[in-house]
């Protein structure tokens, strides 16, 4: 996590809009303590990769690299959405 490229100070003010997004989604699940849906994980990881402009292509990779770590159930559980979920 630490070797991700953040978004820049700049790029994070551009993208405060975003941000408040995917706070506004995660909160009524956080607040109560509960998983998100599937529908709202999708949503939050399409936030994401446009906040990190993260395209489909680099979520291929991504999804890839987590194929050869299935067996992992943190690995698993972040693979309840699909690729077309997000894209």
């Amino acid at each position: 996590i630490l070797a991700l490229p953040l978004p820049s100070k700049d790029v994070l003010m551009r993208k405060s809009g975003t941000m408040r997004r995917i706070t506004s989604l995660l909160l009524p699940y956080t607040r109560r303590g509960v998983e998100l849906s599937t529908r709202t994980d999708a949503a939050v990881e399409r936030l994401v990769a446009e906040l990190f402009g993260l395209k489909k292509k680099e979520y291929e990779s991504i999804y890839a690299t987590l194929d050869s770590v299935e067996k992992l159930l943190p690995v698993r559980k972040l693979k309840r959405i699909e690729l077309a979920d997000i894209f």
